[in-house]
C-alpha cells in the first residue's frame, strides 16, 4: 500500500527548512526591539488583529506546503517553549534559531559534517549560557520591578501599573488579565482562594481560544474520592439536573475516564457549564487543602472513609462561590459563600499547627495555606477602544507579568541583546577541535550578536556598527536603540531577565541543532508535486543553487 506521503533529501530538504526557518523568522523579528512594529494577522477564529508577540506570530503563520512548513513548525516550538519557561524572549529564541541555522547551513552545503558541527556548538552554548550568569545582577525594588515590565511590554504605563500590583500582591501574589468593559485599564484586589492547577481539558473552556473557563455563582462540588465510574457517579448528576441548576465546578482528588468524556460532551452540547479540576498536591496536605476550600466555600467535603454511594449523598454539600475562573494552570475561588466566622476559626487552626511544627517545609505550607484561605487576588481589566487594540495590551500585560517573574527569580541582565554579545566574547578559538567542529563554536559565537543588530537596525540604526561599538566597551554598557546612545543599560532599566535571555538561547541552541542534523523531509504529496513545480526552483535560486538532479521518493508501507 502506498501511503500519500513523499520525501526530499539533501540539498532539497535544507533548503525546504531554510525556507521554513526565514518565513517564521522573519515575520517575528520586525517585532524586535523597543522601535520594533507589529504583525498583522488573521486568526482562525476572530476578526484579524495585530500584535507585537512572537509566539503568536509565529503559531500563526501557516504554510500550506508540509515541506517548508516543518522549518516554520521548529521555530514556532522553540520560541513555544521559552514562552512556557520564561514568559518572553520568544522573538529573541526566533532570530538566534535562523542565524545559527543560516551560518550551519551555508558551511553543510560547502561540505562541512552536520554531527560535527554540533559537536563544536554544544561547549560553545554553555559557555555562552555561563557568561550571562556572570553579568546578572540581582532586581528587587519597585523601580527596578517597573524596568523590568516596561522593557517586556515596551510601555512605560505597563512597567507602572506591574509594579503598583507586585508591590501590594508580592512576586508570587495571584494576578489574573482580563478584557475591560471601557478604555482604561484598571486594577481590583479581590478577595478569594487560589489552587495550582487548571481545568482538566481545554473543553471545558469557555473563552475561543482555548486558554480559560470562567463560570459566575457555580455549585461547588468538593470531594478526595476519585470519580472515574459513571454508573457510580450518574445518580448524583441526575439529582443536579433534576434541581434545575446549570453551573457546577467539580474539585476532586482524580477525575477520569467516562466522566470527564461525559461532562465535556454536555458542555459542548450547552447542557450544562461545567469545569472540572483534579485537586493539587496528594495524601494529607491534599485533603487539608479541600477541607479550606469546602468551609471557604460554604460547602462540605465529601471524603472517601463515609464508603457512602454517590445517590445517597444530598446536593446539600455543595459549595459556592462569585466567580470560578480557571486556566490551564491555576483555579481561581472568588468571594466563596462560607461563614466568616468559619474562615476566620479555620485560620486561627491552621496557625496554631504552623506553631506546632518543627519541620520547616511543613511550616511553610501551613502558612501558605493560612494566607490562602485569607487571601485576594489582582485583577487588572485591560481597557482600549477596540478589540484588536485589548487583544494586543493583554497579551503585552501577561508576557510582562511573567516576564518580572523570572527577573525576579534569577536577576537581570543588560538589555537589547547587549549581555548576548557580550557572552558571545566568552567563545574563543579552541585549536583542539577539528575544522567543523571549529565552524559549529563560532557560528554560535556569531549568532550571539544578532539580536543586538537586528534590534539596532529596527530602530534606524546600522547594526553592524552597534555590534563593533559595543565589544570595544565594558561593563554593562551597552546599545540604547530609544536613543542611539552607548549607556550603563543598567543603571538607566535597559535590562532583560537572565531566566529569559538564557532560555531564549538554550531552546534556539536545539531547535538549531534539530535543523542542522535533519538530512530529509517528508511531506504530503500534494506538497511534494507543488515543491516540484514551483518552490524548489524558486528557493534553490534565492540562495544561489542549481538543483540538477533532485532526490525524492514515496513513502510506501
Amino acid at each position: 500500500m502506498v501511503l500519500d506521503r513523499a520525501v526530499v533529501f539533501d540539498l532539497e530538504a535544507r533548503l525546504a527548512l531554510r525556507e521554513g526557518v526565514d518565513m517564521v523568522a522573519n515575520a517575528v523579528k520586525v517585532t524586535m526591539g523597543p522601535k520594533g512594529r507589529n504583525v498583522a494577522y488573521k486568526p482562525s477564529l476572530g476578526p484579524p488583529t495585530v500584535t507585537n508577540d512572537g509566539v503568536t506570530v509565529a503559531r500563526d503563520v501557516k504554510v500550506e506546503n508540509t515541506f517548508l512548513h516543518t522549518g516554520g513548525q521548529i521555530v514556532y516550538e522553540a520560541c513555544r517553549q521559552t514562552n512556557t519557561v520564561a514568559g518572553d524572549g520568544t522573538t529573541t529564541a526566533a532570530v538566534l534559531t535562523q542565524a545559527m541555522y543560516s551560518e550551519a547551513f551555508r558551511a553543510i552545503v560547502a561540505g562541512a559534517n552536520p554531527m560535527m558541527i554540533r559537536r563544536g556548538m554544544d561547549p560553545a552554548l554553555a559557555e555562552a549560557e555561563s557568561a550571562l550568569y556572570e553579568q546578572a545582577v540581582r532586581a528587587q525594588s519597585r523601580q527596578e520591578i517597573a524596568w523590568m515590565a516596561s522593557m517586556s511590554a515596551n510601555d512605560p504605563f505597563v512597567g507602572e501599573l506591574i509594579a503598583d500590583v507586585f508591590e501590594r500582591q508580592g512576586v508570587e501574589g495571584a494576578i489574573t488579565v482580563d478584557d475591560g468593559k471601557g478604555l482604561k485599564t484598571e486594577i481590583t484586589y479581590v478577595d478569594g482562594m487560589r489552587f495550582d492547577v487548571g481545568f482538566l481539558s481545554s473543553h471545558f473552556a469557555t473563552d475561543k481560544a482555548e486558554t480559560e473557563a470562567v463560570i459566575d455563582e457555580p455549585d461547588i462540588l468538593i470531594t478526595d474520592r476519585e470519580v472515574e465510574h459513571l454508573r457510580d457517579f450518574l445518580p448524583f448528576l441526575e439529582q443536579y439536573a433534576a434541581s434545575g441548576r446549570k453551573k457546577l465546578v467539580i474539585v476532586a482528588a482524580k477525575l477520569i475516564g467516562e466522566v470527564v468524556t461525559m461532562l465535556a460532551t454536555n458542555k459542548q452540547a450547552g447542557n450544562l457549564e461545567v469545569i472540572c479540576v483534579n485537586a493539587p498536591v496528594f495524601g494529607q496536605r491534599q485533603r487539608w487543602m479541600l477541607e479550606d476550600l469546602a468551609i471557604f466555600t460554604g460547602g462540605t467535603l465529601v471524603g472517601h472513609e463515609t464508603g457512602e454511594p454517590w445517590r445517597a449523598i444530598g446536593l446539600d454539600v455543595l459549595g459556592k462561590a462569585e466567580r470560578v475562573r480557571c486556566t490551564k494552570d491555576q483555579t481561581f475561588f472568588v468571594k466563596g459563600h462560607g461563614d466568616p466566622m468559619a474562615v476566620r476559626e479555620r485560620v486561627e487552626y491552621i496557625w496554631m499547627q504552623h506553631g506546632r511544627m518543627k519541620n520547616h517545609f511543613d511550616r511553610e505550607k501551613h502558612q501558605e495555606r493560612a494566607n490562602n484561605l485569607t487571601g485576594s487576588f489582582a485583577e487588572i481589566w485591560v481597557g482600549a477602544a477596540s478589540k484588536v487594540e485589548q487583544f494586543e495590551l493583554k497579551h503585552r500585560i501577561e508576557d510582562a507579568i511573567s516576564a518580572t517573574r523570572a527577573g525576579l527569580e534569577e536577576g537581570v541582565v543588560p538589555g537589547g541583546g547587549t549581555a548576548l554579545a557580550r557572552a558571545s566574547e566568552a567563545i574563543k578559538d579552541d585549536p583542539s577541535l577539528s575544522p567543523d567542529q571549529a565552524i559549529g563554536r563560532a557560528l554560535v559565537r556569531d549568532a550571539l550578536r544578532v539580536p543586538l543588530e537586528v534590534i539596532a537596525d529596527n530602530a534606524g540604526y546600522d547594526g553592524a556598527v552597534a555590534v563593533d561599538e559595543v565589544l570595544q566597551l565594558d561593563g554593562h554598557v551597552g546599545f540604547n536603540a530609544a536613543t542611539g546612545e552607548y549607556e550603563d543599560l543598567v543603571a538607566i532599566g535597559v535590562i532583560d531577565p537572565l531566566k529569559v535571555t538564557r532560555s531564549a538561547l538554550r531552546n534556539a541552541g536545539s531547535a538549531a541543532a534539530m535543523l542542522i542534523t535533519s538530512e530529509a523531509v517528508v511531506g504530503d504529496t500534494p506538497s511534494f508535486h507543488r515543491w516540484n513545480e514551483y518552490y524548489r526552483e524558486r528557493v534553490a535560486k534565492k540562495h544561489g543553487f542549481f538543483i540538477d538532479e533532485p532526490r525524492h521518493g514515496r513513502v510506501e508501507d
